[in-house]
């Protein structure tokens, strides 16, 4: 009897050891050398964890903070797994640790080529310009290097812009994220210039002149600036003089086209109508003055009476019939 209550008590004793060593079986083991994948350094991925399922989720939260940038190493200390362990209110006296006094981190990266980054921005040029290739010139001002950055979904886009004149000398922000959250911004310079075809004057053409298209012949001129205005083929000369002298060879501005009034109000004017085939004219005096293209009303002098009509020319006014 005496010897069954003791084989009784032995095996209660061994079951209480081994029930307290199996509760402290939770184990953090570092190596002298880790690496992380992402932005930060998360104990859960440098660290070989044992133990129960509630335990191991309870380190899933835990970060030793930033991950070094890829090409780099940061040194984290055993005092601050400990210290993050107790921030999380988790016992390290209740934990196996093997952990050196201080091990080193690096960062698993990707290359991200400066070509690729400089592409982006030249068809960021060329979609806000609404022009093709060929017709921009697009020269880098300050290369960039090629990037490294952590393993993850990268996403690459064009930042805010402080000016939305793209032409001449621009800078484009590149925003490289990885995982939705910006990593890094690299600025870009570019010098943008557009090719277009523009009006040049044929020949030396005093200023007063009254313009058209005759005048002029088609050329490509290269836009550095918003500045140049040139006139392009299809702007509208009718009606319109020269403020001041072009030289043969000369691109047209809009800044050198003056469009006077033809007709200025209470003023005599040749009325002109077009029944069928049949163009009569008659004297009119205008109600309103206007410039070319302008509909204003008139008097017909000989009925009295009031019409509208067409500025056509200097003092000539196309009556507008039914």
């Amino acid at each position: 009897m005496k010897k069954e209550l003791i084989s009784l008590l032995v095996g209660l004793l061994i079951l209480l050891v081994s029930t307290s060593v199996l509760a402290t079986e939770n184990i953090i083991e570092v190596t002298n050398q880790v690496e992380v994948t992402g932005t930060e350094i998360r104990l859960v991925e440098i660290a070989q964890i044992k133990g129960d399922s509630e335990f191991k989720s309870n380190l899933k939260s835990i970060t030793l903070g930033q991950a070094p940038l890829p090409g780099y190493q940061r040194v984290i200390y055993r005092t601050n797994v400990i210290n993050a362990l107790r921030r999380e209110e988790i016992d390290p006296e209740q934990i196996r640790t093997n952990i050196p006094y201080h091990f080193s981190v690096t960062t698993d990266y990707k290359k991200l080529s400066a070509d690729k980054l400089v592409q982006l921005g030249k068809d960021y040029i060329y979609q806000e310009l609404g022009q093709e290739p060929e017709q921009v010139e697009i020269e880098v001002r300050n290369s960039p290097q090629d990037l490294k950055y952590p393993t993850g979904e990268l996403q690459l886009e064009v930042g805010n812009l402080h000016r939305r004149n793209l032409l001449g000398r621009t800078m484009l922000p590149i925003e490289v994220k990885v995982d939705g959250s910006l990593y890094r911004r690299v600025n870009i310079q570019y010098e943008v210039s557009l090719w277009q075809e523009v009006l040049v004057a044929e020949e030396d053409i005093e200023s007063r002149t009254e313009l058209s298209h005759d005048l002029f012949q088609l050329e490509d001129k290269l836009l550095t600036t918003q500045n140049n205005d040139f006139v392009a083929k299809d702007y509208p000369l009718d009606g319109t003089q020269l403020r001041s002298s072009l030289r043969s060879g000369q691109p047209l501005e809009v800044r050198m086209i003056d469009r006077p009034p033809l007709v200025g109000r209470w003023e005599d004017v040749k009325l002109i109508a077009q029944i069928g085939g049949v163009i009569i004219t008659a004297d009119g005096r205008s109600r309103e003055a206007g410039h070319y293209g302008d509909i204003i009303k008139v008097e017909n002098k000989n009925t009295r009476k009031i019409i509208e009509g067409k500025i056509i020319g200097e003092r000539k006014v196309q009556v507008i019939t039914d």
